[in-house]
């Protein structure tokens, strides 16, 4: 990937403990601009891979030439990442490791018409709408089912320990209520509660929001059938 263009950082990252650890940061920050932005495909051992937008494949001895942090460190804050829940997920071979950025659409995705279009009073707009979305954050629905959404919402705690942020993000609430009516309340209740298992599996889109995990419902039933075709995983369920 070509060392161009921009990603968002917020300030937020200021109040992280993380900081306070310059190679944790500094490793954090490297992922984030490493990170595709679009899909990218490359064969391997006679298998089609495919590396998404918020992944990047590497490894520890190319992280630490390319940051200048020691292998050993770099393992260990990997390992740290991606067993908080919150930042990464790895997906590791004797070869090679994809380094899935968590909830890299929402934070790095934009609309670049209304990004261009932006002033100064439109951003104080902006903020005033976000500061009363804040305050009802739990009342807002895209249809009839709010209080129901809410609580489909609250399942993602599992898999996104940062789940109370996706009550502010209208998208979200939108891809869980248009699941809600495909699939009905049990349905998805069950499908939500095996992305645990799923994501775990080898080459898998993660899922941890319910805009990702409406996105990819097509691709993990591929991918879980591959599975079941190899012989090589125990049964997991199947979504959908």
């Amino acid at each position: 990937m070509e060392n161009q263009g921009w990603i968002k950082l917020h300030r937020k990252i200021l109040d992280n403990p993380i900081c306070k650890k310059p190679n944790y940061a500094w490793l954090w920050v490297y992922l984030l601009l490493k990170a595709n932005h679009k899909e990218e495909k490359f064969m391997w051992n006679k298998e089609i891979i495919i590396i998404k937008d918020g992944q990047l494949l590497t490894g520890r001895k190319q992280l630490s030439q390319e940051t200048g942090i020691p292998e050993g460190t770099i393992e260990g804050i990997l390992t740290a990442m991606d067993k908080n829940g919150h930042q990464i997920q790895q997906q590791k071979t004797t070869k090679f490791r994809i380094i899935t950025i968590l909830n890299w659409k929402e934070y790095q995705q934009s609309d670049r018409k209304t990004d261009n279009k932006r002033t100064t009073n439109g951003q104080q707009t902006d903020t005033n709408k976000n500061d009363n979305n804040e305050k009802n954050e739990k009342n807002i629905s895209t249809g009839v089912a709010g209080g129901k959404i809410n609580e489909i919402i609250e399942l993602f705690k599992v898999v996104n320990p940062s789940y109370q942020v996706l009550f502010r993000r209208p998208p979200q609430r939108a891809a869980a209520e248009r699941m809600f009516k495909k699939f009905g309340e049990e349905e998805l209740r069950r499908m939500i509660g095996v992305l645990s298992q799923i994501n775990k599996i080898p080459y898998m889109p993660i899922s941890t929001t319910p805009c990702q995990m409406e996105e990819n419902l097509g691709k993990i039933k591929e991918r879980l059938n591959q599975e079941k075709n190899k012989k090589a995983e125990k049964q997991v369920p199947i979504i959908g």
